[in-house]
């Protein structure tokens, strides 16, 4: 791990403890059945082949129908398209009521309406939208850390007089008097808002804990702030811009963030687990930094250490066991031996009852921290994930990973996850990736800023590796089509199964 990406972990630890309890729908405006705009005239289109032609989404979330109706007409809602996206489509328009703008039918199935996408790719809501995800990396996007509370997010990128004005630390302290500086010292334990003379929230010392503000408090009105950011929050991002105001790093969603309040983000491992391509067998993955492998004699009564065993080796173990002096040794396929205590296993799970033959579907052992991937009985795909925290002493602290057997509901190339969390503060996680919501607001996704996967670390989710949640994604079931950035499951394509179990 780099030392850049150890000191971000260090500072975000305490995020991977809520990251599930809200997510951010960066929707289009609720669609009505009633379209007051005139159908505007042809554009001219970009011609993906022998008629059709590429449409373009002009909203972060372009809704993709499965007819010609919104939701309260008796449609439902299959996917959508994000803002800068393109798919191809059939290239005439059926204009209707519910939409003037006409509804234009996506050569993979739904209708999209032409209020909210639009063939002409020139259009400058289309045109200043973030790059497309990075389908080929293990993350779509690149991310960067929020080092200190109060970071500005412009609307677009300022004059440096407002630059002065919004950023108070960027003037020149006036000389005062040691007795006058003292008085004007914010006191820590004083209201984040108000107050103080009016000191505002993000100038305060807090003792190093969290501001107590909300995220509604953090916005920033109709003026050049779009909001403001708390220590430890993430952004995904599109590219670096330099203007006459300064240095900014450009978001996906496309505000501005001064560069030098920001630190690029590197993924806080390359863990993964690993395909089965032989028949049944136990995966196991080593928890400790001091692991070693293990030789145990023939006739299975002593034990020699030999060298040392890379903390989230993923090994195939063989079945065989031995305790010598209370200490249980498992044998792997390469013939040495682990301590059973410095890692740990998978367990074979029964098929669901009801499972047709072949079926995909997703164990989730919230015991071992372990998730299988099948295809009937069959186990394809094993590694070590991270579930919600599990306190029963404290209600507060209990974030258990529900229990059950679910289909998975909704995926999501990225999404972003925000919320007010009573006692600890606001968070935000912008673009989470690959995203599998199974029940609720409970979800497989990756968690590239910890790297303490096989032990419970979430606020209820599951939390996964960036190649192995990317992994999982592909594989399950709805199959996101090619362009769309998120896909519903429905009754003629429902989801993978998921089951969590202790």
């Amino acid at each position: 791990m780099s030392r850049q990406a150890c000191f971000v972990l260090v500072l975000v630890a305490s995020a991977s403890f809520v990251a599930c309890a809200g997510t951010k729908d960066d929707a289009a405006p609720a669609p009505s059945s009633e379209e007051p705009d005139a159908a505007p005239p042809p554009p001219v289109a970009e011609v993906a082949d022998a008629g059709t032609a590429l449409i373009g989404a002009l909203y972060m979330q372009t809704p993709i129908m499965s007819e010609m109706a919104w939701q309260k007409e008796g449609g439902v809602r299959i996917g959508y398209i994000r803002q800068g996206q393109k798919v191809p489509v059939i290239a005439a328009a059926h204009p209707q009521e519910n939409c003037k703008a006409g509804w234009y039918e996506l050569v993979q199935g739904g209708f999209v309406c032409g209020k909210y996408a639009s063939l002409d790719l020139n259009q400058p809501s289309f045109q200043k939208a973030g790059h497309p995800p990075d389908m080929q990396a293990s993350l779509p996007y690149d991310y960067a850390y929020n080092l200190t509370n109060g970071t500005p997010l412009y609307r677009r990128p300022p004059s440096r007089e407002t630059r002065l004005e919004s950023e108070p630390w960027l003037q020149p302290k006036p000389e005062v008097a040691e007795e006058e500086a003292q008085a004007e010292t914010p006191d820590a334990g004083a209201p984040s808002n108000g107050g103080d003379g009016g000191t505002p929230w993000y100038l305060r010392d807090y003792g190093g804990a969290k501001p107590q503000v909300t995220l509604d408090e953090l916005r920033g009105g109709k003026g050049p702030i779009a909001s403001r950011m708390v220590k430890g929050f993430f952004v995904s991002l599109d590219k670096d811009v330099t203007t006459d105001g300064g240095h900014w790093w450009q978001t996906q969603d496309g505000l501005y963030a001064p560069f030098e309040r920001l630190i690029a983000y590197k993924p806080a491992t390359d863990f993964h687990g690993t395909w089965l391509e032989e028949g049944p067998a136990t995966v196991g993955v080593i928890l400790s930094h001091k692991a070693k492998k293990y030789t145990v004699s023939a006739n299975k009564k002593s034990v020699a250490a030999g060298s040392a065993l890379g903390y989230h080796t993923v090994l195939r173990l063989t079945g065989a066991s031995v305790t010598l002096d209370g200490v249980r040794y498992d044998e792997t396929s390469e013939g040495f031996w682990t301590k059973a205590s410095e890692g740990t296993k998978t367990r074979a799970a029964e098929p669901p009852k009801d499972l047709g033959p072949g079926e995909k579907w997703i164990d989730i052992d919230v015991t071992t921290q372990m998730l299988v991937a099948y295809e009937g009985d069959k186990p394809v795909f094993a590694t070590a994930v991270s579930s919600g925290v599990i306190d029963k002493k404290d209600k507060t602290r209990d974030h258990h990973t529900v229990l059950g057997s679910f289909r998975v509901r909704e995926k999501h190339i990225s999404a972003t996850m925000d919320a007010d969390v009573a006692g600890v503060g606001p968070y935000s996680l912008q673009d989470v990736p690959w995203i599998m919501y199974f029940q609720g607001s409970y979800a497989t996704h990756t968690a590239f800023w910890h790297n303490a996967f096989g032990r419970m670390r979430s606020h209820g989710c599951v939390n996964m590796a960036p190649q192995d949640a990317k992994a999982l994604f592909m594989w399950s079931e709805p199959q996101l089509p090619e362009g769309w950035h998120g896909v519903m499951a429905t009754a003629e394509r429902p989801g993978t199964r998921v089951v969590v179990r202790e």
